[in-house]
């Protein structure tokens, strides 16, 4: 009867581990992630984890009576093991963003957990009469304690969207492309299309495998169309703005205030119905309609959790096994258990060529207005998961040009299938049309056999227009144009005067000198970011065209603050405006940039104590750096003492700040990292910095207000 009982205890403390406590430890830090909450799934994951517990049961009955034992001490000992592995040996991989893992610079690691795990195991085996007794009540306080902290977190309930902390974003977009958001005008439309990462010189090719150019109807292509920088948050603005961005303000102030200066709000302004389906947000724009382009698209709720159980389950295994089994989980960006349950396949690129598909099918011309229709969607942007056919390829596909071009050739198929809907609606004639990519990508252009190398990635993005009543096939122009000529372009076919800078590429001839700029924003050696600019003056594919211009530092500026406004980080927050220095944004967060950072800010002086909150994310990794110290100063006075931890968990601290140090209209906020550790190159990084936060999140909760409700550090 103890064997049975210690049996059972171990099944239920791999099952707890593996479908209940590991999915929680990936859902609290990364709720956005999710298109459901964990609250929302928690019964798939309970059903999950009985049916694991019944089976690691049962296989125990099936084997032989004397070999019962050393089972049920091996399946106590891989439940300890799960969680130690996913608590403390929670080795760095990198962002799951699409990008394969680079196996071999982990080869140590996997040494390193065998060794543990075996060595664990056999102690567990050698002394298992003597742990038989207490197997029971060692998973029983385990799973209480554990269920405890979980409550305690209260993580569990609606997912919040990078850049908007009050909303969840289970709920925050149907599930279906709203038909408000399908009706376009009866007499003039304007379809405006971003392919992420959509490249010219393949575009030309699939344009002629595929028998375009006839299609095409009206359209040129621009072949020597510029790139306006090397990211996309740098690329939209200047695509919907005309302006470069030259590294006098921050990154995030200048996307958002292009989100407020784009030229579709002018467009709005002028009775124009705007259909806006962005793939990042697009703070300050006006609009009729607006449906965020989907990351999982029409999905009944039973499959959308089912994914999102499966996913979690997947993800939770992959930080609590050890090294050797990661690779079978993550199976090749094909995650395990994934793979198997859901249908349609989970990644980006099928959802948003469903949208895509779906939004051109719901299309009805009912406005009388004329319209303004912006999409961006992801595809060709890896990973790359489809066949030429245009099915899923089963697996996510090598990062090479020929799967590139297959994902390309699908999504360009279904914007065919938009033009032809436009004639079936006697729509075509009557619209500008304008396609294009926001960059291009990583591959060497390639034209008739012979590549063309460039001294920047990225640069050569697709860009081909039809204008009202075109006719033709498909015309090739060598006009200097960029990406960045859009607004010019779309205000000029519209005869509506306007100030954006740019060119009208409709009235540019072939091979007209002009100079165009180029911009990578980049980080130096010593913590700062740089701005690097090119200027081309020729040809994009002439490599004498190019010249670099001095780089640029990056730097902040003051900003007014008010009192208890909530502040979101990453390039779509307004929270950048006040690090000064010491940090490095990412869409959605920024990390601290090596020992010191700070923050600014330009106040009125408080009548009354103050209470900042922040969430910190630390950068401890459980073998490499094993805590993080974080010391803090306003105006010069140490505040709070000394944090410390010993935990990658998120953590709230609160400080409260006597306003007797508040008094001048400047508030200077500096944090010291004494324990900053180096990024491994495998992260992808430009260069090593050394972290102590991995940041704050765009759902960081960082306010002032006035005095506390609750204890706080002082």
């Amino acid at each position: 009867m103890r064997v049975t009982g210690a049996l059972a205890a171990g099944a239920i403390l791999v099952a707890f581990n593996c479908c209940i406590l590991g999915p929680h430890q990936i859902y609290a830090p990364n709720q956005a992630e999710f298109e459901s909450t964990y609250r929302e799934v928690l019964p798939l994951l309970a059903g999950a984890g009985l049916l694991v517990a019944v089976l690691l049961a049962l296989i125990g009955f099936l084997i032989p009576q004397r070999r019962r034992l050393t089972y049920a001490t091996l399946l106590l000992g891989v439940g300890l093991l799960l969680w130690i592995q996913g608590s403390f040996l929670k080795w760095d991989y990198g962002d799951f963003n699409g990008v394969n893992i680079d196996w071999s610079q982990y080869a140590w690691h996997g040494w390193l957990d065998a060794g543990v795990w075996l060595a664990a195991l056999a102690l567990l085996v050698r002394f298992r009469v003597h742990i038989r007794p207490y197997a029971h009540v060692l998973v029983l306080a385990f799973v209480l304690l554990q269920t405890g902290l979980l409550l305690l977190r209260g993580n569990g309930g609606a997912a919040r969207r990078p850049g908007d902390p009050s909303k969840p974003a289970a709920t925050a977009a149907p599930s279906e492309v709203p038909a408000e958001t399908c009706r376009i005008s009866k007499t003039l439309n304007v379809f405006h299309i971003i392919l992420d990462a959509f490249q010219t010189d393949v575009f030309m090719e699939l344009v002629h495998e595929e028998g375009l150019a006839d299609k095409l109807d009206g359209f040129v292509l621009y072949r020597d169309n510029a790139a306006p920088a090397s990211q996309t948050t740098l690329c939209v603005p200047a695509i919907l703005t005309g302006s470069h961005y030259e590294g006098g303000v921050l990154p995030s102030e200048y996307y958002r205030a292009a989100m407020s200066e784009s030229f579709h709000n002018q467009l709005a302004t002028r009775g124009y119905v705007v259909n806006l389906m962005p793939y990042m947000e697009m703070p300050g724009a006006r609009f009729t309609s607006l449906y965020q382009s989907p990351r999982s698209y029409a999905w009944p709720q039973r499959t959308r959790m089912l994914q999102t159980a499966s996913f979690m389950i997947d993800v939770g295994m992959f930080r609590q096994t050890p090294h050797f089994l990661k690779r079978v989980i993550y199976n090749s960006r094909n995650w395990r258990l994934s793979s198997l349950v859901t249908t349609p396949p989970n990644h980006v690129s099928f959802h948003q060529k469903r949208f895509f598909r779906d939004y051109i099918e719901k299309l009805a011309a009912v406005h009388d207005a004329p319209a303004y229709h912006f999409v961006h969607l992801s595809p060709p942007h890896p990973p790359y998961v489809t066949t030429a056919e245009g099915h899923y390829a089963g697996e996510a596909l090598p990062d090479t040009r020929d799967n590139f071009k297959n994902e390309a050739r699908y999504v360009l198929r279904i914007f065919m299938d938009l033009l032809e809907k436009l004639r079936q609606l006697d729509a075509y004639d009557g619209s500008i049309i304008l396609l294009q990519g926001d960059h291009g990508s990583n591959f060497t252009p390639v034209f008739d056999g012979e590549e063309f190398p460039m001294p920047v990635n990225r640069l050569p993005a697709l860009l081909t227009l039809k204008t009202v009543d075109a006719h033709g096939p498909l015309r090739t122009s060598d006009a200097p144009t960029t990406a960045a000529d859009v607004p010019a372009t779309i205000m000029d076919l519209l005869r509506y005067e306007h100030s954006y800078a740019g060119e009208s590429i409709a009235r540019m001839t072939d091979g007209a000198p002009r100079q165009r700029t180029y911009a990578m924003l980049d980080e130096e050696a010593g913590g700062g970011r740089v701005l690097r600019r090119w200027t081309i003056d020729g040809s994009i594919y002439d490599p004498s065209s190019f010249h670099e211009s001095d780089a640029r530092e990056v730097r902040a500026q003051i900003r007014d603050y008010a009192w208890g406004t909530p502040l979101g980080f990453g390039v779509t927050g307004s929270g950048e405006a006040y690090l000064t220095s010491g940090w490095w944004p990412t869409v959605a967060m920024h990390w601290s940039n090596g020992h010191e950072s700070q923050m600014r800010f330009r106040i009125t002086p408080p009548t009354e104590d103050v209470v900042l909150e922040f969430k910190f994310f630390f950068h401890v990794v459980p073998g490499e750096v094993e805590q993080q110290r974080v010391r803090m100063r306003v105006n010069g006075n140490a505040i709070g003492g000394e944090q410390v931890s010993r935990d990658p968990e998120p953590k709230g601290i609160r400080y409260l700040v006597p306003r007797r140090l508040l008094q001048s209209d400047l508030m200077t906020i500096d944090f010291e990292f004494p324990d900053a550790a180096f990024l491994r190159e495998n992260r992808k990084v430009p260069i090593q910095r050394a972290v102590g936060l991995w940041g704050f999140r765009a759902d960081l909760a960082s306010a002032m207000r006035g005095a506390p409700s609750m204890p706080v550090s002082r």
